[in-house]
């Protein structure tokens, strides 16, 4: 068996230098003295050994504070990296996001945009009173051209001024469709002029009988007859309906001065468009 030798450190003497042994000896140490770590307790574990622990933050580092560097407010665990009063990152040193709870002077949210309510909005109780116009329009137009009224018939083909039935039925059926024509002409000029307002037509239905009561009760003012050159009473009686459609079309649909200007201009050039075309396609 081989001989066992013993060694230690003593404070004040040198270290003795052991004595050579075989190879695959063995030396253990003196019971007295403790055995010295291969690695730090910061390094690697041994194989097969327990994790190391973690080792506590120095003092100089943020995770050791208990505070905020920031606001001074009081960290509930020393693991928390974002406070939660003002956002302090720390570890990034920086604020994510200030939440502070105190009043400040920002400037208020802005409002939206109020919707415009569309142009021909409401119910049935408000239907009566458009209805009424146009078919009393109606009534009287249709009775003046069936009668031969002297005002709906400028120009009599015959001599002597009488008007025949053929021309009453023909002057009814123009009536008819002209006042058809100018109702589509006027519910396009609603849809521009809708467009403009960024709003909606809204009930078509209504506003169907809303316009045609406007042209119907424009169109009565053809009653009116008096000795002129026929040029000279038809521009009046044009000038006449203009008026009272534009009247209508203000107080019917609630339109100010300048959307009902621009849904007169717009309803014109619609008609004269249709107009145009029609007579083109007769021609050809």
């Amino acid at each position: 068996m081989a001989s066992k030798e013993t060694y230690s450190l003593q404070p004040d003497d040198e270290p003795q230098e052991p004595r050579s042994q075989p190879q695959g000896a063995r030396v253990d140490p003196a019971p007295d003295v403790e055995p010295v770590p291969l690695e730090s307790a910061d390094g690697p574990a041994e194989p097969g050994g327990p994790a190391p622990a973690e080792a506590d933050p120095p003092e100089t580092s943020v995770k050791a504070l208990d505070v905020c560097p920031n606001c001074g407010a009081s960290m509930r665990h020393t693991d928390t990296l974002v406070c939660m009063r003002c956002g302090f990152d720390l570890k990034n040193l920086r604020v994510i996001e200030t939440v502070t709870g105190e009043t400040t002077d920002a400037e208020p949210d802005e409002e939206p945009p109020e919707q415009r309510a569309p142009i021909s909005a409401g119910g049935r109780d408000e239907l009566g009173l458009p209805a009424g116009l146009a078919g009393l329009g109606l009534l009287l137009l249709g009775i003046g051209y069936l009668s031969g009224a002297a005002g709906l018939f400028p120009a009599p083909e015959e001599a002597d001024g009488t008007i025949t039935a053929a021309a009453r039925l023909w002057g009814l059926f123009r009536f008819v469709l002209l006042a058809a024509m100018l109702t589509a002409c006027g519910l396009g000029g609603l849809y521009v002029v809708a467009r403009l307002l960024e709003t909606t037509v809204g009930d078509l239905k209504l506003a169907a009988v809303r316009m045609a009561a406007t042209v119907t009760t424009a169109r009565l003012f053809t009653f009116l007859s008096f000795d002129a050159h026929a040029t000279v009473e038809w521009f009046v009686e044009m000038v006449g309906q203009a008026v009272i459609f534009l009247g209508l079309s203000m107080v019917l649909f609630r339109l100010n001065r300048r959307d009902t200007l621009t849904l007169g201009v717009v309803t014109a050039i619609i008609f004269v468009l249709m107009w145009l075309g029609a007579w083109i396609i007769r021609g050809v």
